[in-house]
């Protein structure tokens, strides 16, 4: 019989033929998909149309579960000898039912990949890590020794200062702020007696880096000054174990802002009527003087065209024969100017974020971040209000951001209700708007030379009617005079 011209059985039909088993095979069109699937056939099998017989019906993609026995000649369910049907999906599949496109491969690949990524990932996390600490150790060898070299030669202004660690015995915190901590010590010396300083460190913590190298650019500064009312920087303390130190004369009274404020009740007293002998040491010629020592510190720093930006009660000190040290030249910078410009013509523009004294800044400075000997100038004669208020506090109550605009606007600090006239017209030309009206630090001593009782005690609330300013204790913390500049542009 001719094999090709068999009628197709479809399921739920059986195979019709005179004998046992009957051959079947694909139609020529499809005969090349479906090659070598023929299968006998025995009577009451269902066949597939691709030559598949399944005794239950089941369609091939359903898995081996559903996968029916093929019919063989010998009436076992088997198909004839090296006839098989094609292998059954383990996941999902498309196309024919009975020739049908497995996804096997794809699901087993999407598999491996997803049991695969994450030890990949975290393996190539830690190859990088190992790479970096590889790098950061070779930039260490490297850059260690050259560290090692530069703490070991100190700038030339410091060679001749430089002290061991050992010879240094560290007593007593005097004082901390922002940029830093002053602890008494006592420092022996190979030739002479003990002599009781000042330890200047750098804070610690994040930055620390930058604020060491700026006290060590601040001494450099520091031990090219030699004058009778600038604080002497006695010795530092550089070496690779350790922050450096710088190590100052130390003022018997300490600061100038503790000093009178801790006076405050005795002169009261003494207006009382009370015998009171620290009273005279804040009265006018007492005042006077410490303002005209402060000016004249100013004016040397001006003759060697440096300015000091943080001039305040709080950074002089008072050493043991009662005379002002100008002190904490940790915001002052050189200028640099023509040889030929005159002194105090030089200006320094600041383009630094920093902690700045706002209640003692000019309104340049405020506005335009530029500093010269004229804005020192306006901070002296906020300091010459401190004198008369016996370390009261500029502006009163004032927050920062409100004195910051007053003196934007042309504003300047309240005074006292019974300030003399003569500190008015003193503080008056100091705080004149335009930087080349202000008169001279030099100018500034000959005045008060000639006028020896020109700042006098005023210890009334200013006429603006605020609250009055704290009249003793503690200085105040560093954030109640300091305010976050923004960057300046010009």
């Amino acid at each position: 019989m001719d094999v090709d011209k068999v009628m197709y059985a479809t399921v739920g039909h059986r195979c019709s033929n005179d004998s046992d088993t009957r051959q079947w095979r694909a139609s020529p069109s499809s005969r090349a998909a479906a090659r070598s699937r023929s299968c006998s056939c025995t009577a009451g099998a269902p066949a597939s149309p691709r030559g598949a017989c399944w005794a239950s019906g089941r369609s091939p993609g359903a898995g081996r579960a559903g996968r029916g026995r093929l019919a063989g000649p010998r009436g076992g369910g088997l198909c004839e000898p090296g006839v098989r049907d094609a292998a059954p999906c383990h996941s999902t599949w498309s196309g024919d039912a009975y020739a049908p496109n497995c996804h096997d491969a794809a699901w087993a690949l999407a598999l491996a990949a997803l049991v695969l990524a994450p030890p990949a990932l975290c393996a190539a996390a830690a190859g990088r890590r190992a790479r970096l600490r590889r790098r950061d150790r070779a930039l260490e060898r490297r850059l260690l020794p050259r560290a090692r070299e530069a703490s070991a030669a100190p700038p030339a202004e410091l060679r001749a200062l430089v002290v061991p660690r050992a010879a240094l015995e560290l007593l007593d915190e005097l004082g901390a702020g922002h940029y830093g901590s002053v602890r008494l010590g006592v420092l022996r010396r190979a030739r002479g007696p003990p002599l009781a300083v000042a330890a200047k460190a750098a804070r610690a913590g994040a930055g620390a880096a930058d604020a060491a190298g700026d006290l060590v650019r601040e001494g450099a500064l520091l031990a090219a000054l030699r004058h009778d009312h600038v604080v002497r920087l006695a010795a530092v303390v550089l070496e690779a174990e350790g922050a450096p130190l710088l190590l100052m004369e130390h003022a018997f009274h300490g600061d100038l802002q503790r000093y009178l404020r801790a006076r405050r009740p005795a002169l009261e007293r003494a207006r009382a009527g009370e015998p009171e002998p620290e009273a005279a040491h804040v009265g006018a010629l007492a005042l006077t003087r410490l303002a005209r020592e402060a000016a004249a510190a100013l004016g040397y720093l001006a003759l060697h065209r440096v300015v000091h930006r943080d001039v305040r009660a709080a950074n002089c000190l008072v050493d043991a024969r009662r005379s002002l040290r100008l002190a904490d030249f940790g915001l002052a910078r050189r200028l640099d100017a023509p040889a030929d410009e005159a002194p105090g013509a030089a200006e320094y523009l600041c383009r630094r974020r920093a902690l700045f004294p706002v209640l003692w800044m000019a309104p340049e400075s405020l506005a335009r971040g530029v500093f010269s000997a004229a804005t020192d100038v306006w901070a002296l004669g906020v300091l010459v209000l401190e004198l008369a208020t016996l370390g009261a506090r500029p502006f009163g109550a004032w927050p920062a951001p409100r004195v910051l605009g007053h003196v934007r606007a042309g504003g300047s600090p309240p005074l006292p209700r019974d300030a003399a006239a003569s500190t008015r017209g003193l503080v008056a030309t100091c705080w004149r708007r335009a930087a080349d009206e202000r008169p001279t630090a030099a100018q500034l001593v000959a005045w008060l030379a000639a006028h020896p009782r020109a700042v006098r005690p005023a210890l009334a609330p200013p006429a603006g009617g605020d609250r009055p300013p704290p009249a003793g204790g503690d200085r105040p913390p560093h954030g109640d005079d300091g305010l976050y500049l923004e960057e300046w542009t010009a």
